[in-house]
């Protein structure tokens, strides 16, 4: 049975996807559970789920691709715009020798233009996930998570500023900015969960983050920050594969839909 979690903005792209859902993923006789991003009372149902040992499956934005238009939301190239749907976590994650492994269905002109990694800068690029996710998997406010990132970077990197750059949103100075004016002249971005990282690795900059990040496989662990760690040494042909990787866990609604998305995924986690 499909439990597709009803957000009550109207305006939720939500509302678009879950016929999609329904329509595209098969039916067994267990229960299975969707959940649009962590708004409404999706994070205790989250964890009412994980406590039960149920099987659910998180949907958001994708990764690559066109963006959503945001506030109202609108899906602005239907072939072309993408929705990660990930099993039991927030964000897809890999393990660097497995990359090439995954169930490939589209093609490799798919994936963007990579930059090489480039090992020098003149600031660190601070990007805080939303206070939702911050608090969700940083177990702190968004304001702590900054202060005690900061305090942690200045010890490690003591001869680069920080310059803090916080999820774009209407009213604040990074509406309508592209961060990749941002990334040109850093020399890291660290981040918890944001989407930052992947334009970071695509764009050649060095990620530091959470685990759970989708670029955690090709990021360095923000948790060691405080430590005498060394960045890992990441090619371009490895940013490359992971975009590959990634461009099999996202899906435009037509996919969803058809269930190219059940088929490809059914494989890709192995049941």
């Amino acid at each position: 049975m499909i439990i597709c979690n009803q957000m009550k903005w109207q305006e939720c792209l939500s509302h678009q996807i879950w016929p999609a859902i329904k329509k595209g993923w098969v039916e067994t006789h267990k229960e299975v559970f969707f959940f649009w991003g962590l708004g409404d009372k999706n994070i205790s149902k989250i964890n009412e789920c994980m406590k039960k040992e149920q099987e659910w499956w998180y949907v958001d934005v994708g990764y690559l691709g066109t963006p959503i238009q945001k506030y109202p939301p609108k899906i602005l190239d239907l072939d072309n715009t993408y929705f990660r749907i990930v099993k039991g976590g927030h964000h897809i994650t890999f393990k660097k020798d497995k990359l090439k492994n995954y169930k490939k269905f589209r093609s490799l002109n798919h994936i963007p233009n990579v930059s090489s990694l480039r090992t020098y800068g003149d600031y660190i690029l601070l990007c805080p996930s939303s206070p939702t996710v911050t608090r969700r998997f940083s177990h702190m406010s968004y304001e702590k998570w900054i202060e005690t990132t900061t305090e942690m970077l200045k010890k490690r990197f003591d001869n680069f500023p920080i310059v803090v750059r916080e999820k774009p949103r209407p009213g604040n100075k990074f509406w309508g900015t592209d961060i990749k004016k941002d990334l040109e002249g850093a020399y890291l971005c660290v981040t918890n969960m944001s989407l930052c990282a992947v334009d970071s690795l695509i764009n050649g900059v060095q990620v530091v983050c959470d685990n759970r990040n989708v670029a955690s496989v090709l990021g360095n662990d923000i948790t060691t920050i405080h430590k005498n760690f060394v960045l890992k040494d990441v090619k371009k042909e490895d940013v490359e594969d992971w975009c590959s990787a990634i461009y099999n866990f996202q899906f435009t609604l037509k996919e969803i839909e058809n269930g190219t998305a059940y088929e490809t995924l059914k494989e890709n986690y192995g049941n």
